[in-house]
């Protein structure tokens, strides 16, 4: 029964079974993928800015700067 799996500890088969029902997945490599790719995106695009001789530009203003 698949709640079993919820409820209470499945030994061998049946926990195998149950990961295989609910489709239970280790997602920590497609993380590690995403996270790198990130990460490569940031790059490509920061020697795109310094090809074109430009550079971001973040602006930060106080709450203290906005009153009349």
């Amino acid at each position: 029964m698949p709640i079993d799996g919820f409820t209470k500890a499945l030994g061998g088969h049946k926990y195998e079974a149950f990961v295989r029902l609910v489709d239970l997945r280790d997602i920590k490599e497609q993380l590690e993928i995403e996270e790198r790719l990130k990460a490569l995106r940031d790059k490509i695009k920061a020697a795109r800015l310094a090809a074109d001789g430009m550079h971001e530009v973040y602006f930060v203003s106080r709450a203290s700067d906005l009153k009349g």
